[in-house]
């Protein structure tokens, strides 16, 4: 199947982010999982999450360079396994 892969700081509004950016380019999410890290590395330090988007095609360069204009999505990339 096809994923996204965002690792992305634990801010409100990413992942509203992700689905406007995947519906305007008409990118149908089937499956989003999302975890965090248990606590900040130092004090007052932002959380990170990781997140797993599945998708039903191709979430092409463009659409993640999109997704990457958030300054709180640090790393996005387009995943692809095949059976």
């Amino acid at each position: 199947g096809h994923l996204a892969y965002l690792r992305n700081r634990d801010v409100p509004g990413v992942i509203g982010h992700v689905g406007t950016v995947l519906g305007e380019n008409s990118i149908n999410i089937a499956n989003f999982s999302l975890g965090r890290q248990n606590g900040p590395a130092k004090a007052g330090e932002v959380m990170e999450a990781v997140a797993l988007v599945e998708t039903d095609g191709e979430v092409p360069q463009t659409v993640l360079d999109q997704l990457k204009r958030n300054p709180a999505v640090l790393v996005a990339r387009s995943v692809e396994f095949s059976l």
